[in-house]
């Protein structure tokens, strides 16, 4: 990676994804991903957040779209557009940025968030790689938002059985791993 100017116009170079982006790697599925396929991307996606937040950076807009597979199974974190490098005295930020599928409810109320909010659109990105869809939709802005605020009981329960199902497989007790389907 590198970055220029050239005529006042900012360039970056990026390191190029041969795989695409998540989001279409999601969208191009007709079956859901095998569990040891999900975890290995999440396992990598959720290194580089931790470097990341190890040297105080927020990412802002963790995305499907804003990560990127190479043919060799490599996940890069990519789009740092509206990320932001946190001081050691300042931990917490306040504008409002993101994707709105992604954004934590602390986010949605307008108030100081850290990198719990980057936490929380991983768990979403994790729910959207388990089950294909989106963890939250609504038909607009203030819909969705609603969503994300009124998590309902039912709905995480939903959102449990189905992250049991992507580690079901590292059961102790074989009796508990379930059945591999063809």
């Amino acid at each position: 990676m590198d970055s220029f100017e050239r005529d006042t116009i900012l360039c970056i170079e990026m390191e190029y994804a041969d795989g695409g982006s998540l989001a279409q790697y999601l969208t191009q599925r007709v079956k859901r991903i095998d569990e040891r396929e999900v975890l290995a991307i999440f396992h990598q996606i959720t290194a580089a957040i931790a470097h990341m937040h190890h040297h105080h950076i927020l990412h802002r807009d963790l995305k499907t779209a804003n990560i990127f597979l190479t043919k060799e199974g490599q996940v890069k974190v990519g789009d740092f557009g509206i990320s932001k490098m946190m001081s050691t005295q300042s931990v917490h930020a306040h504008t409002v940025l993101g994707t709105p599928y992604y954004i934590s409810p602390e986010m949605c109320e307008g108030k100081e968030y850290d990198e719990k909010s980057d936490i929380w659109a991983l768990g979403c990105i994790l729910y959207e790689m388990a089950c294909l869809q989106k963890t939250f939709e609504g038909s607009n802005l203030p819909a969705l938002v609603n969503k994300i605020m009124k998590v309902r009981e039912r709905e995480r329960e939903r959102e449990r059985k189905n992250i049991r199902k992507i580690v079901i497989g590292r059961e102790k007790d074989e009796r508990e791993r379930g059945e591999r389907k063809h």
